[in-house]
């Protein structure tokens, strides 16, 4: 299953709206890289920088005044790198902030075709205390690209557990839902 996860999947994710908050729930049982995941001050440092790059983003942000609203503001209206220089900003803020950027950037690094860097800032994410469905979905995604199924089915079957009950998370309770149908299939 490894080398083509994003080709076969994550057109599944395609699309989907960034998010504007994390939900907290207790982490998805089964382990997998994240669930014991010390994200690295120098792992976090690589990932933004690259997703910085990878958008476009300028060198430094004006972010006192900006939030995850405001970034995805900017990135619906086509101004990815802005909006990555602001989610970059966030990293650097209080905690649930801090949450609300590296989640924004894990799904731009996703979406720019960066597994592993999104899988490090979805990691941090969780290592913040925060279980987000979209989260749970990147890190599915990348445990699946290194092959580890146990691993990914259990992050995106807690991302549908998380998305179930919320009508915000529709689209993420799909999403994870197709995965999940598709790797059954295929195996």
């Amino acid at each position: 299953m490894s080398g083509r996860t994003l080709e076969r999947y994550g057109a599944l994710f395609a699309g989907l709206p960034t998010v504007a908050a994390a939900s907290l729930l207790d982490p998805p049982a089964g382990g997998g890289a994240a669930s014991g995941l010390a994200v690295s001050p120098e792992a976090l440092a690589a990932a933004r920088r690259t997703v910085r790059e990878a958008t476009g983003a300028p060198a430094a942000s004006a972010a006192d005044d900006g939030d995850y609203a405001a970034a995805r503001a900017l990135d619906e209206a086509g101004r990815t790198g802005e909006a990555a220089a602001l989610l970059d900003a966030l990293v650097g803020d209080s905690a649930s902030r801090k949450v609300d950027g590296c989640l924004g950037l894990a799904v731009l690094a996703l979406r720019a075709g960066r597994l592993n860097e999104a899988e490090v800032l979805a990691g941090r994410c969780v290592e913040l205390g925060a279980r987000h469905p979209r989260a749970c979905s990147i890190l599915g995604l990348a445990a699946l690209e290194r092959g580890d199924e146990t691993a990914a089915q259990s992050y995106l079957a807690a991302a549908a557990r998380i998305a179930r009950g919320e009508p915000d998370f529709s689209d993420d309770l799909r999403g994870a839902q197709r995965v999940l149908l598709m790797m059954r299939i295929l195996t």
